[in-house]
């Protein structure tokens, strides 16, 4: 079921898919699997190593993504404050999540409900045209930064977060 997606994410000019277990579980097998068929469709590939058992499901993520795509979104984000149950963030995280966000807004007039939410589709032409400086975490930050300076248009939709299991680290 998901090459169809990859080959269209390719299609509408996705180039680089994220392959993590922080909204919808899979196991170490399936994540690879997921690796692959991504590759084998020509999409660049990152992820995130840990595991946070959710209720989103896979389905419903990309179903409201390629809705904002198909509305004019150029980058998708999917925002975990409001739907965070309870221990999915650290002490002072989500705190710090919310005061980071009224600095941008004050400083660039960036309005968004997660500023580091690792939850993105982008569109080949925002990636095309937004080179990345940052390495770490902080390239959330540069790519909402670099999408509201070029005026690309970005969506943000819920998603369930929930605590990590299996001693990952965020």
């Amino acid at each position: 079921a998901l090459m169809p997606f990859f080959r269209e994410a390719r299609r509408v000019g996705i180039d680089v898919v994220e392959i993590s277990d922080n909204y919808v579980t899979l196991d170490r097998e399936e994540r690879f699997r997921q690796i692959g068929l991504a590759r084998d469709a020509g999409l660049g590939v990152f992820g995130e190593i840990g595991s946070k058992h959710g209720h989103t499901d896979a389905d419903f993520l990309l179903a409201q993504a390629e809705d904002c795509f198909a509305a004019g979104a150029e980058m998708v984000i999917g925002t975990r404050l409001q739907g965070a149950k309870d221990g999915a963030s650290p002490m002072g995280h989500s705190w710090g999540n919310r005061l980071f966000i009224a600095v941008v807004r004050v400083l660039f007039g960036i309005r968004t409900l997660d500023l580091f939410s690792g939850y993105r589709a982008m569109t080949r032409r925002l990636v095309q045209q937004s080179p990345l400086l940052a390495q770490g975490f902080e390239i959330e930050t540069e790519l909402s930064v670099q999408a509201f300076v070029k005026r690309f248009r970005v969506e943000e939709v819920p998603v369930v977060y929930s605590p990590r299991t299996g001693g990952g680290a965020s």
